[in-house]
């Protein structure tokens, strides 16, 4: 959802819709829903315990997590979701992440510098 109905429409020709309007209503519907997820796990996931499945770190962490790194290509903001932020800090920590992300990193910096003129 975050990806092919948020992300992608911003970015990518062949997910737009037919006309600027409709890609932009989808768009901002598709953020509506993911708050949701997001409220799902804040108040649900997280609430208790500090991953996804309990005490620890498993599969579903780093999967939930990549999806959700694709938010910063739109400076999707976390912070109202304190657990959710904490939470995916946490996760990207890990030895292995920037390695396994090295890609996902490079595009973010190349989008970043295309936009903003930042390095």
């Amino acid at each position: 959802m975050l990806g092919f109905k948020h992300i992608y429409p911003q970015f990518i020709e062949k997910y737009q819709l037919s006309s600027t309007e409709d890609t932009e209503s989808l768009v901002v519907k598709t953020a509506t829903t993911f708050s949701k997820c997001l409220e799902l796990l804040e108040g649900f996931y997280l609430k208790s315990n500090p991953y996804l499945c309990g005490k620890e770190l498993t599969v579903a962490d780093n999967y939930v997590a990549t999806v959700l790194c694709q938010g910063e290509w739109v400076d999707f903001d976390l912070k109202m979701w304190p657990r959710v932020y904490e939470w995916l800090k946490k996760v990207k920590q890990q030895k292995e992440w920037d390695e396994v992300h090295e890609k996902h990193t490079m595009f973010l910096r190349q989008l970043r510098k295309d936009s903003f003129g930042d390095e």
